[in-house]
């Protein structure tokens, strides 16, 4: 025989409702809360890893720029090719304005990892010698990738006139390996701490409403309490009336028993709401004698027949 399926109370579904709303809630609020606060990680490696390159690239544009000299008005770069600064990346190049004409490359890094095109450099040369002083700007390569570039100008040392700039040629993905492993690093953690978070939520939401979940318990027990207590009177008069109908001795006969069983019925009632207003903490409980072989004679005069 299939045992009967016992469905939820409704009370109970809308109390479940609520607890995963609780919980998807405290979920969403933790999710915004590290998204930003990833963004807000992830941007600002991203803008030091940028301006470490940029400084990177200063310095050594700088160091260039220092070294060129003027000798008996020609440019002389024997100082370039012995310094670090120049060796390995950022690329180092060395532009000189000629007269009437755009700028000409006359010294290259020994490392030249990108192939900047001419115009590229021209631009960023020509902005740095007309503003007397660092000039960044974006570029792309012969095969069209991005690249960052650098402009420090220098002087002649005989008029103190602009005579060129040193060109940093940067990578854009300088740093990049590291970056993306913070990346990789923030995904996972912010969501195994999304995942905590839910479980929390869950538990701490399943917490909150235990004062409900009680309060429904008690409320269900009481009715259940409340059907079984009541039947026994309900039955008393109800065989009382059916007596009554059948008796020749007419229905006066059984008032009592039928009063009897009211009377017993409200006393019902009486203790259900007691138990219910002390299960609530309104009431507290006062002790009170019972006698047993009263209550047993009472119960077995409302039955139909005086018990027998």
């Amino acid at each position: 025989m299939a045992k009967p399926v016992r469905r939820r109370s409704p009370a109970r579904r809308r109390l479940r409702r609520l607890q995963l709303r609780l919980t998807a809630a405290y979920t969403l609020i933790t999710v915004v809360g590290l998204a930003a606060l990833s963004w807000l990680v992830i941007r600002t490696d991203d803008r030091a890893r940028q301006d470490a390159e940029y400084d990177e690239m200063r310095r050594r544009a700088s160091v260039a720029a220092s070294l060129v000299y003027y000798e008996d008005d020609r440019i002389r770069l024997d100082g370039l090719d012995d310094d670090d600064a120049t060796s390995g990346t950022p690329q180092i190049l060395v532009l000189e304005r000629r007269p009437g004409g755009d700028p000409v490359t006359v010294f290259r890094g020994r490392t030249e990892q990108f192939a900047v095109p001419a115009g590229a450099l021209w631009a960023v040369t020509r902005t740095a010698m007309d503003e007397e002083e660092p000039v960044r700007a974006e570029a792309r390569d012969r095969a069209g990738e991005p690249v960052h570039l650098l402009a420090v100008p220098f002087y002649h040392d005989a008029t103190d006139e602009v005579a060129g700039a040193a060109v940093a040629v940067g990578d854009p993905e300088y740093g990049a390996a590291e970056h993306r492993s913070l990346v990789l690093s923030l995904v996972v953690g912010t969501g195994a701490l999304t995942a905590l978070a839910a479980l929390t939520g869950h538990v701490l939401s399943g917490r909150s409403m235990r004062p409900a979940w009680q309060t429904l318990e008690q409320q269900e027990r009481l009715l259940a309490d409340a059907a079984h207590e009541l039947r026994t009177p309900v039955a008393v008069m109800r065989g009382s009336v059916e007596v009554a109908a059948s008796s020749p001795d007419g229905p006066a006969a059984h008032l009592p028993r039928i009063r009897r069983a009211a009377d017993r019925m409200a006393d019902v009632v009486e203790n259900l709401l007691t138990r219910g207003r002390l299960e609530a903490d309104v009431d507290v409980v006062r002790a009170e004698p019972l006698r047993l072989d009263q209550l047993v004679e009472e119960v077995c005069a409302e039955l139909p027949d005086g018990g027998r």
